[in-house]
């Protein structure tokens, strides 16, 4: 036998004893999920450790599956500016199992059953506010971007390569909040062949405009005090990835990179026009470069000319093209210059808008767009208020709620045609 066949041979037995020894520790971790029912588990599994020193950072990963036979896997990755957000420091309740269960409608037995993945990623450094990272290891708190990334790469593989995750190796859903909904972006990127669609709310996904947006954005009334004298968009990615760092600044920036990327999933984007902390028009820049607007950064620059404030109310004004009359010469001349900027978004996202919201296509492959005129950067709970208040109104609450059903179809919808190309 040759030296070059023996080789062959000894690799494909190494690679079949490590493909063995991970499926075992899969079956392990999920026999204990399983045993718990998975409806009310609180319990989940290392699936990732990594030495450092003496010690090492243990990354777990919650899974829930939902009752039913059929199981359909989707990875969801939790916000918090890419240094909080672990179960340890009780800020996942964006990504907990039980708001994904009311989001997703999970065991109701109306709607597709889920396999939820939930995974920890390393953070990012806070020395400002040391308080938010009170509770997470050392090692899992000092990460570079590449290691984040990294992390939620490795997450992505878990659920997709195992059996008992994944039997019939479909391909996964994304969805992810604020940071999260970032690195969903970056994998889908990175592993399009893996990713069936990506859910996005509130999406930081175009790191090149920091500035330029959140001057826009700061002049929207919120109902809470984000971003009143500062820029937290730029403090976030200085600490991410450091504002010097143009290498990583470009890679970071999607719509940019969506113009010459072929082969993408199709990605469902929600953002709240009132969001001071992640300004509206990252994931609007985005679904525009998705559906081939060359111009995306010229539209979605004159919809704020320079200085110029644009409320919700505003918009709405620009939907309907009903001004007061009392606008001056230069109010009239900027309008003018939104009402173009809006037409040619509206035309390349296909957009339809109702006093509460605007909604439109993502990409030309089945993605979508809802921009919530009254939302802001956590408006992402489901009961609406009693009455009528300063942050959310009966009309608008049950309008984001509705984007939300729509949102649930898609996903049940997305699932159907994979299976179908399958």
């Amino acid at each position: 036998m040759s030296l070059n066949k023996m080789a062959s041979i000894f690799m494909l037995m190494l690679v079949s004893s490590f493909s063995y020894a991970q499926e075992m520790l899969l079956h392990q971790a999920t026999k204990q999920v399983r045993s718990s029912r998975l409806g009310s588990s609180t319990e989940y599994t290392v699936y990732k450790s990594i030495p450092d020193g003496d010690s090492q950072c243990e990354l777990h990963m919650k899974v829930y599956i939902s009752q039913g036979k059929t199981h359909h896997p989707l990875m969801a990755l939790h916000g918090g500016g890419w240094y909080s957000g672990w179960y340890a420091d009780g800020t996942d309740h964006l990504v907990s199992y039980e708001y994904l269960k009311r989001f997703l409608k999970v065991g109701d037995g109306t709607n597709t059953s889920y396999l939820i993945a939930v995974p920890e990623y390393r953070l990012v450094p806070n020395e400002e506010q040391p308080a938010t990272q009170s509770n997470v290891p050392i090692p899992c708190k000092n990460a570079s971007w590449e290691e984040v990334t990294k992390d939620v790469g490795d997450a992505l593989e878990t659920v997709y390569q195992f059996t008992a995750y994944n039997p019939n190796k479909e391909k996964i859903a994304l969805f992810g909040f604020s940071a999260g909904a970032h690195l969903a972006t970056w994998l889908a990127f990175k592993k399009p062949d893996k990713v069936s669609g990506v859910v996005i709310l509130g999406a930081p996904v175009n790191f090149v405009d920091t500035n330029a947006y959140y001057t826009a954005s700061s002049k929207i009334k919120s109902c809470s005090s984000e971003g009143e004298s500062y820029n937290p968009f730029e403090d976030l990615l200085d600490r991410f990835i450091s504002l010097n760092n143009t290498n990583a600044i470009s890679q970071n920036s999607f719509p940019a990179r969506a113009i010459s990327t072929a082969g993408l999933p199709p990605f469902f984007a929600v953002h709240g026009m009132r969001d001071t902390v992640v300004p509206f028009q990252q994931s609007l820049a985005f679904c525009l470069a998705l559906s081939g607007d060359s111009d995306w950064k010229t539209h979605v620059d004159n919809l704020f000319p320079d200085k110029t404030e644009l409320t919700s109310e505003d918009l709405t004004q620009l939907v309907t093209q009903q001004y007061p009359e009392d606008l001056t010469p230069a109010e009239q001349a900027a309008r003018t210059t939104q009402q173009t900027a809006l037409n040619d978004i509206a035309k390349s996202l296909n957009i339809k808008c109702t006093p509460t919201r605007c909604m439109g296509g993502c990409g030309g492959n089945g993605g979508k767009y809802h921009l919530l005129l009254y939302g802001n950067h956590n408006d992402t709970e489901f009961e609406c208020p009693p009455e009528d208040n300063e942050c959310c109104t009966q009309e608008s609450c049950k309008s984001r709620n509705k984007s939300f059903d729509e949102l649930r179809m898609w996903l049940d919808n997305l699932y159907l045609m994979n299976a179908g190309a399958n």
